[in-house]
């Protein structure tokens, strides 16, 4: 965007067509992209275009023709691109009054502009402040208003340009009747003008401080902002800005009933009116003004002769820039708004309805995800009822061999042996079924099942007496000669030394009698310190 934008400011000053023509030429030859030659194209056809139009100051069809053509390439190219164009075409035709045909192309810049995300265009300045211009032209002030204030944003205080929109600004709080704004911002003008060195900015807007001063009811001031204006704007040679002070002094001067005075100034602005064929309304303005001035004066001659005129002048004003026009456009626009909020409720109301659509969509989407959950959730239940059961099972059916093994084999010592051991191995197991982290009722219930489980395989007080009968059995001389030796051991001693008798671990001890590890070694401990040669001898 900054390439193209240079490109427009370093040729848009070019006078010269063939110079115009050769250094567009020169700048396309160097280039390799398509896109960029399009663009290069566009913006040499739309400074051509005006570098016409500067010479002839009127509508000629292949100036149409130019800007059209640049108009529609760039629809094609950048959205930069398409709003400079559609600006410079609309202000074209709005500088030759033409203000019906010039809407359409303003209308479309500004759709462009207010849909964009950012407000720094291709010639920024430039384009907001010919978009206020014309918006205010048709009475649309509150877009006028936003457009000179984004214009200021984007302009550089020191440039003329930034006096022109303080100026415009503050006429557009005039039309609106804020003149406190108004005369902030004409003050504002004088001294940006003043520092910038722009005498005709300055004139200007001194010529709209009078007419604030003027509906004051201050007519002393503002005569003399008036004849400043004028005076200053001669000297720079600024004719339209001479020929619209005048007017206002002519105003003025009728008000005052000095009609002498007003004929003559509103003569000299109608001379240059009717130098200009995009100066009418002007022209018309002036002429109303004097056929006001001929009925006071009751001069019926020259009252009929302007009416005459008036009539002519009417019906060509009535199709450029007229009020008629004004109205007709400002019901275009109405009409246009209406339609895009129509567009914008019927988007609304068809997004809602695929919003609502989506909606119960994923309702469904989410019942149906939430009943696979609720059914897979089912079945790993049952798979972990079934993997239970299963495990109980084994577990149970391990317990039954081992006390059915040592049954078969008449409780001997070495089948006691065995037992006990698969007993310990069975403790473990159910010892880490029991570790297991359980996150819900079902699972603690089975806890349960397997603490249950756990304390049928512990040494009871039964199963002890069976132990210890069979040992005396087949080991009564060592039972007899502890017992003997020993005549103080409690029962608990006498288990501890019997499983140690075994060769049971202090591990496997803990299982069958479902104390803790800890618990096994103090009781060692214990025993050891009452009676050391019996636990060497065991060890």
């Amino acid at each position: 965007m900054i390439y193209l934008n240079n490109l427009i400011e370093q040729n848009k000053a070019i006078t010269d067509e063939k110079v115009l023509n050769k250094t567009f030429q020169e700048i396309v030859n160097k280039t390799t992209s398509d896109n960029e030659k399009t663009d290069i194209e566009i913006i040499y056809t739309t400074l051509l275009a005006n570098l016409r139009y500067a010479k002839t100051t009127v509508v000629l069809p292949e100036i149409d023709s130019l800007y059209k053509k640049a108009i529609s390439k760039s629809v094609k190219s950048t959205k930069n691109l398409n709003i400079w164009t559609n600006t410079e075409y609309g202000f074209y035709l709005y500088s030759n009054s033409l203000y019906s045909d010039a809407f359409p192309y303003f209308l479309t810049a500004s759709k462009l502009i207010d849909k964009c995300n950012f407000k720094v265009f291709i010639q920024a300045t430039d384009v907001f402040k010919k978009n206020a211009f014309y918006f205010g032209s048709i009475e649309n002030y509150t877009k006028e208003r936003e457009y000179y204030k984004e214009a200021l944003k984007v302009t550089d205080k020191k440039s003329v340009e930034y006096g022109t929109i303080l100026n415009n600004l503050g006429n557009n709080y005039r039309k609106n009747k804020n003149n406190t704004q108004a005369e902030k911002y004409f003050t504002q003008t004088l001294a940006i003008s003043k520092a910038n060195n722009d005498p005709v900015r300055y004139a200007k807007a001194l010529g709209d401080l009078a007419l604030l001063h003027e509906q004051k009811g201050d007519w002393r001031k503002a005569e003399d902002f008036l004849l400043e204006d004028i005076t200053i704007s001669k000297q720079h040679k600024s004719d339209r800005n001479v020929m619209y002070a005048q007017i206002q002094l002519g105003n003025l001067y009728y008000k005052k009933h000095d009609y002498n005075k007003a004929i003559s100034v509103l003569n000299e602005a109608e001379n240059h009116a009717k130098s200009k064929s995009n100066l009418k309304s002007y022209e018309q303005q002036i002429l109303k003004l004097k056929l006001s001035i001929s009925i006071k004066q009751k001069d019926i001659n020259t009252e009929l002769k302007l009416r005459r005129e008036l009539d002519i002048l009417s019906e060509y004003v009535s199709k450029t820039d007229g009020q008629e026009v004004i109205t007709k456009i400002n019901l275009e626009a109405q009409n246009e708004n209406i339609k895009l909020q129509l567009l914008a409720e019927k988007v609304k109301a068809k997004n809602e309805l695929l919003f609502k659509k989506m909606s119960i969509a994923i309702g469904v989407v989410l019942f149906l995800l939430l009943l696979l959950l609720f059914i897979m959730n089912k079945q790993k239940l049952k798979y972990q009822q079934i993997e239970f059961d299963q495990k109980i099972l084994s577990f149970q059916l391990d317990k039954n061999n081992s006390e059915k093994k040592l049954k078969e084999t008449h409780n001997s010592m070495a089948s006691y042996k065995t037992y006990l051991s698969e007993k310990t191995k069975q403790v473990e197991q159910l010892k880490e079924e029991i570790a297991k982290k359980y996150h819900s009722t079902s699972a603690n219930n089975r806890k349960e099942v397997f603490k249950q489980l756990l304390n049928s395989h512990l040494l009871t007080e039964d199963k002890w007496l069976n132990f210890k009968n069979e040992f005396i059995k087949e080991q009564s001389h060592f039972y007899e000669t502890i017992i003997e030796k020993y005549p103080d051991l409690t029962e608990s001693n006498l288990r501890l030394i019997l499983l140690l008798k075994m060769g049971l671990s202090n591990q496997n001890i803990s299982n069958l009698l479902g104390v803790t590890l800890e618990a096994v070694k103090k009781a060692k401990q214990r025993l050891k310190k009452k009676y050391e040669t019996l636990l060497n001898e065991l060890e």
